[in-house]
Order: C-alpha cells, then structure tokens, then sequence
C-alpha cells in the first residue's frame, strides 16, 4: 500500500515560482509548457513575485483537488502497488509527498518520494494518472541515473509502464523523438526493467 500525504501553501507557490524561473532556458529548450504569474521578464524581484503569488493564490481550488485525491487513491493504488510489485529493480516508497502547485510543469518529481503538481494543467480526472506516472518515474529514477537515459527516452518509458498498468485509462505523450525502437525493446524485457532501461538508454 503507498500512502500520499498532500500539500499546499503560498509559501511552497512562491518557492515553486522562484525554482521554475531559475531553471525556465532548460524548460523552454525543452519546450515545456510552464505556467507562471505574468511578470516584464524572467527575473522578477522578491516583492513583485510574493505580491502574484498572493493575488492568486485560492486556497478553495487546492482543497478541491486534494479531496479528489484523497477519495479515489484507493483504486489507483491497488493497481499500481500490484504492478510494481512485480518489476525487479524499482524502488517503492510507503509514502509519497504529492506538492500541489498552480506553478510550473505539468508534473515532477525530488528527492525519492517529492511528487510536484501542477494543478493549473490538470483537470481532476486527468490528475490521478499524473500521480501515477510520477511514482513510476521515482521508483525508477536510480536505474535512469545509472544508464545516462536520455530525457525524452525516460518520459517514453515511464508512459509505457503506465499504459501497462492503466491500459484502458492512460495516454502516451507527444515526445520529440522517435519512439519505435523503444517501445520494441520495452516490449520485449518487459517486466525486466534494468534490462529495459539499460536498453533503451541506447536508443538516443
């Protein structure tokens, strides 16, 4: 059983606003979509970022989505702890901190059980999925870090071990990629995963 504990404060907004404006070249490079309080450039001062965060910041709208959570991580949970469970060489956590934010990326992830989400893209049936591929990305992320995977070829991975464990409810992203030859190796180790990633990793 994997138990979330859910957070939200404007605290945590404006060090998500301050972390997303230090890393924003790498995002934009990636072509990330970002969300962010409209400021004159990329490096606002203290006041002008803790004033947009206040003047946005709905504590109703985090609740709604933490509710949501809390009522319908049971089901999920039972299918990815399964899942999981019968993959060697991932790394479970028995409680996952899930950071609520308006800010930032769609999802991310720190440390070994930090799950960031960016409730301003995600509408609450989508949000559970994202829990999800952000579990599967840290119980794998040692592997990734082992094997140099490329950025896009680990998104590419962690969406087919979704797809795997929620076949009727996930969706594949659109990578910049190609995706062929990873899929084909994922396909064929599967549920091997060391030897999935050290494949793939060869790929890019």
């Amino acid at each position: 059983m994997i138990n979330l504990n859910i957070s939200f404060s404007k605290e945590y907004e404006i060090y998500r606003v301050k972390s997303t404006l230090g890393k924003i070249k790498w995002f934009k490079e990636q072509r990330y979509l970002i969300n962010l309080p409209k400021f004159d450039n990329d490096h606002p001062s203290d006041e002008k970022i803790n004033g947009a965060v206040e003047h946005e910041y709905d504590d109703n709208l985090f609740l709604e989505y933490s509710n949501y959570i809390k009522a319908n991580w049971n089901k999920y949970d039972k299918i990815l702890s399964v899942g999981l469970s019968q993959i060697e060489g991932v790394d479970i956590q028995n409680e996952y901190v899930v950071n609520l934010t308006k800010y930032g990326t769609g999802g991310s992830f720190g440390g070994i059980n930090t799950i960031i989400i960016n409730i301003a893209q995600r509408k609450l049936d989508d949000i559970m999925l994202t829990i999800v591929h952000e579990i599967i990305h840290l119980s794998i992320d040692k592997l990734i870090i082992e094997n140099h995977t490329d950025h896009w070829v680990k998104e590419r991975t962690v969406d087919l071990l979704v797809n795997k464990f929620f076949p009727d409810m996930s969706s594949m992203q659109n990578v910049p990629i190609p995706t062929e030859d990873i899929d084909k190796q994922f396909h064929a180790f599967y549920p091997d995963i060391v030897k999935v990633i050290k494949s793939v990793s060869k790929s890019i």
